[in-house]
């Protein structure tokens, strides 16, 4: 599912998720909406990656449509467990209608909200 250098795929329950290292980033592409009904691929690629303890992680929300409050808390949660593991988690390239729901539920207070990976690679240079 996960592979430290490349590119790996999860395809469980109709929900594909590609998972690749670049550098000492792990980025995480979801090609689904975050919903109850898809959670498990994405949570056990949480689980994997915490693992491997792989501490940068950032989220690739391109083909994600929408995310409702199942997919919200699996954020919020392994956003958290990578701060207590002194990891970090972020997510960017997100739609106008998905960067309205972030707001909403304040997500930039929990887990950083990127524009783009040229962002999430700035914001986690500094961090090991």
């Amino acid at each position: 599912m996960l592979h430290k250098a490349g590119t790996g795929t999860s395809a469980e329950e109709g929900m594909k998720i590609d998972v690749t290292a670049l550098g000492d980033i792990t980025i995480v592409r979801p090609f689904s909406d975050i919903r109850v009904k898809t959670l498990v691929p994405l949570k056990n690629v949480f689980e994997k990656l915490i693992k491997d303890d792989m501490k940068k992680v950032a989220l690739d929300l391109t083909h994600v449509g929408s995310i409702d409050s199942s997919g919200v808390g699996i954020l919020v949660n392994y956003g958290k467990r990578q701060k207590s593991n002194n990891g970090h988690l972020c997510l960017y390239n997100y739609s106008q209608e998905l960067k309205e729901l972030l707001d909403f539920v304040d997500m930039g207070n929990f887990i950083p909200v990127c524009k783009s990976f040229s962002e999430v690679k700035t914001m986690l240079s500094g961090s090991h």
